[in-house]
Order: structure tokens, then sequence, then C-alpha cells
């Protein structure tokens, strides 16, 4: 728990014997990582992330669900030729706005057919992201009917999901009703803002998953904390915000201890990484390389070594795709469709394609 480094005796440029002598920092203050090229020591605190099992596999399926977050690590997942499923609802920064999509695809609650709005001519519904959109009511029936469809096949044989919360502040059309996903550019006035406590989250998320882990027995859940930020609630607000989803993860994953797995991305880059260069340009959503950062940091407790050699061969052939020859002919087309095949050979379940 403690890092011991040396440092010479005596006064600079004294008569010291030269002895070394043992100075002790405490876990809790800092990590001391050297510097290869200065010599300098760099520091900074380390979270300690626990082992997520059963383990990443290259052939494990993948639901990411919840805030812009998940769908990070969606994307990163697609990325590297895993079978994912990203966020089929869109954006979903509320934990019981998920909760309410995934009682209707578990049939615990009826599909709203109704109450559909008109926004910059598309229709759109308050319960679903606006990536659900189209230019009539029946064909954005048809598309919400088919999210729900794919997210229950895809749970039927996925191994993990992830499952990221945003924020606990809700906006409410009803009083007592689930938040809605997305407020469409209605005005203020129309909604209800409330902040739901910790015993609010914990209810509505254990309601969902008693129902989510029984109907698909082989299903994980990855629950996280988004650490973006969202000062629209005021510095303070989203403090306290955060706070609920904290504590209420906290509850859930000692409610589901073996089956709820808890990641702390909003740990990493608040305590570990903790600089506003980690942000990108609003200050306010982690930057590309936090991201791969927090990755890798998952990738390390989620992966087996079998799959980190799958994610070394995936971005090794992605890599080859992704480069364009300054002169295109038979000798680069050969090699890349030779690279290809080995992979596709190696790693039949594997989505990839010759361009």
């Amino acid at each position: 728990a403690h890092h011991t480094s040396t440092k010479p005796t005596g006064a600079p440029g004294g008569r010291g014997s030269g002895a070394q002598k043992k100075t002790t920092l405490p876990h809790y203050l800092c990590t001391m990582l050297h510097n290869t090229n200065l010599g300098l020591p760099l520091l900074r605190t380390v979270v300690p992330l626990d082992l997520l099992r059963p383990a990443l596999m290259p052939q494990s399926r993948v639901v990411a669900a919840g805030s812009c977050f998940a769908t990070e690590m969606g994307q990163k997942l697609a990325q590297l030729r895993f079978q994912v499923l990203n966020n089929p609802f869109g954006t979903l920064f509320h934990p019981a706005a998920a909760a309410h999509l995934f009682d209707v695809t578990l049939g615990a609650v009826p599909q709203a057919h109704e109450g559909y709005l008109v926004r910059d001519g598309a229709y759109v519904h308050p319960a679903y992201h606006s990536k659900l959109a189209a230019a009539d009511s029946s064909l954005l029936e048809h598309m919400i009917d088919a999210a729900h469809h794919d997210l229950d096949l895809a749970l039927k044989e996925a191994d993990w999901l992830i499952w990221t919360w945003g924020t606990a502040l809700g906006q409410h059309l009803q009083p007592g009703s689930d938040p809605v996903a997305n407020c469409h550019k209605l005005p203020q006035r129309l909604f209800e803002s409330r902040r739901w406590s910790v015993d609010e989250v914990s209810a509505r998320v254990e309601g969902t998953l008693n129902q989510l882990l029984g109907r698909y027995p082989q299903l994980h859940v990855l629950l996280s904390v988004s650490p973006v930020r969202y000062l629209r609630e005021t510095a303070r607000g989203n403090n306290l915000s955060k706070s609920v989803l904290l504590l209420a993860a906290d509850r859930i994953t000692t409610a589901f201890s073996g089956r709820v797995h808890y990641f702390g991305a909003y740990e990493l880059l608040l305590d570990e990484l903790r600089d506003y260069r980690w942000f990108s340009d609003d200050m306010l959503h982690p930057s590309a390389q936090a991201v791969d950062y927090i990755w890798q940091r998952l990738s390390q407790t989620w992966c087996s070594d079998e799959t980190l050699a799958f994610i070394k061969d995936t971005e090794r052939v992605n890599k080859f795709l992704a480069h364009r020859p300054l002169l295109a002919g038979d000798a680069h087309s050969e090699s890349l469709a030779q690279a290809v095949g080995q992979y596709r050979e190696k790693y039949p379940f594997a989505d990839i394609q010759m361009p």
C-alpha cells in the first residue's frame, strides 16, 4: 500500500556518507511513475479497479445502453470488431428512462402508441431519443417496434450489458411518471424537473434488473456512472446528481453481487486523470485521449489474455485496411486480401469486409 523511494542523505555538496535513506509515500496520496526519458517522477493517484469476471472473450456479445459514454464504449467495441448492439434507443441520460424501455422490451409495461410529437417536420416520441425520428407516426412506430425487437434478440445472446447512468435529474411530463428520454426542444414549462433520490433510483433499477436477469440468465451487467459533467444542472447540482447515482450504483451492485459489476469510469476521469487537458473543447465531455485511456483501463480489468491478443490482431488488420498506398496495385491488393483472409480464418465470428 506504500511506495518506497530512496534519496542520498546529507546536504547538497556536503560531506554526507552517501547512504540511501528510505522515503515512504502513502498510496492514497500518489503513485510514483518514473519517466524513463527524463528520470523525473510523475505524481498521480491511480484508481484501483476490480477484475471483471467472467472475462470478455473475443466471441462475447455486448449490448451498450444509457448515456453518451455508453455509446463511446460501444463504438470502441465495434471498431475492434466485437459483436455489439450500441444504444438502440439513442442516448438515455436518466437510469429510469432506460429502465422504462427495458421494461417495454420485456413486456412488463405496454409500449406507448400515442404521445407522438412533431419537431422540425419529423415525428418523435418523448420516451425515445431523436435518433428515432420519422416522416410520419406509423413509420416511427415501426422503427420503435424494430428497436425493441432488436434489443430482445441481442439480449437473448448477450454476455454483457454496459449500462451507463448520466444524471439523476429527471424531466417529467406527468407527475409520478418515469422521466422522458428527450425533451425534443419542447418548452421547459411543460416539464417538472426533479432530482431523484437514492432510494428512488435504486428501487426503479432493481425492479427492472430482477426481470432482466431473470429473462436472460446468461447476462452480466457492467454498471458505470458517466464522467460527463452536466453543468446545465449547475456545478453543485451536477455533483449532487452524480452522488445520487454513485450511491445507487453501490446499492445495486451489492444487491446483485456476481451479476452486476461496477466500473469506475467516473473515478478514472475525475480522480485519476483529474485535469482539464483530458476534456474536450466544451470542458464537459472527456477528450478522445481520455476515452482511449479509460478503454485501456477497462480492457486491463475485463479482457482475457486471448481477448487482448484478438484486440492486437484487430488493430493490426484495421490499420492495414485504413492504409492507402501511393500507387494502388495488385501487390497491395494481394497483401491486403491475404491479411484479411488470415484474420477471418482465425476469427470467423468477427465482421470484416474488404474495402
